[in-house]
């Protein structure tokens, strides 16, 4: 949480990515490939969030 306050992040965009990689976690998947593939999706998308909360 230090960076997210360093940063001075607007809204809720922690929270946002959180609850984001926990239902990712949460699902199943059909083979670690798929897995690995969905946490690499999550990180282009929780990074754009995080740019635009700069």
């Amino acid at each position: 949480m230090q960076i997210a306050n360093d940063l001075e992040l607007k809204g809720n965009v922690i929270t946002e990515i959180e609850a984001d990689l926990r239902a990712r976690l949460e699902e199943t998947y059909e083979s670690k490939g798929r897995f690995l593939d969905t946490l690499k999706a999550s990180g282009e998308d929780n990074n754009a969030k995080l740019i635009a909360a700069i």
